[in-house]
């Protein structure tokens, strides 16, 4: 399957159906899917605990031959861990952990920035600041009374805590990757692998 096929069938599943075109380098998605969509592209190497956590659809790398990249989109998930996947426009049923047999890691998600969030550093202080913090208290990583409306070190400790438990590589600052986790976590309407799977 062809990067532009597989990111059509990513797109699908939110709801846009506009052509993307036939020919797409992978690195070049970002620009595409803004042409069509209000979207953000984010592109993470990763394993299957993050596939599970993050629960969105996505595009996966595959290589099928040294040198040979072919395109996969990751379109539902069950309880049983049977992925769906759209493989050359043909719906197919595989155990996740078949994946990794030759999954490169790489993986393409779309996504949105509902509360305009930007990318935040310990110091900083603010309304995304005071966002954050509520948001990790609300998922248990925090106590309501730790929010002090800077990113300090409590912050810092609770962000890695939740970074490690949705299977991100754990830092001091909240970037894209933790930010879409961090949205898929609590009531934010997206497109989820297990909906999507239970809607079939």
């Amino acid at each position: 399957m062809s990067a532009a096929e597989a990111m059509q069938a990513l797109l699908m599943a939110w709801g846009y159906d506009k052509p993307i075109g036939a020919e797409l380098d992978p690195d070049r998605y970002s620009d595409a899917v803004r042409a069509i969509a209000p979207l953000n592209v984010l592109s993470l190497r990763g394993g299957l605990q993050m596939l599970t956590s993050l629960d969105l659809p996505a595009v996966l790398e595959f290589e099928s031959r040294p040198g040979e990249r072919r395109y996969v989109a990751l379109l539902g998930l069950d309880d049983a861990g049977t992925a769906q996947l759209q493989i050359a426009g043909e719906a197919v049923a595989l155990p996740l952990a078949e994946l990794e047999r030759s999954w490169t890691g790489r993986t393409f998600y779309l996504w949105t920035n509902f509360e305009s969030v930007p990318v935040l550093l310990p110091g900083m202080k603010g309304r995304p600041i005071r966002w954050l913090q509520a948001r990790l208290a609300e998922l248990g990583y925090l106590e309501p009374g730790d929010a002090s409306e800077e990113f300090d070190e409590l912050t810092s400790s609770a962000l890695r805590v939740f970074q490690r438990t949705h299977g991100l590589e754990p830092s001091d600052q909240l970037g894209p990757e933790t930010l879409v986790a961090l949205y898929q976590s609590l009531d934010y309407t997206t497109p989820r692998l297990r909906e999507l799977e239970e809607a079939r």
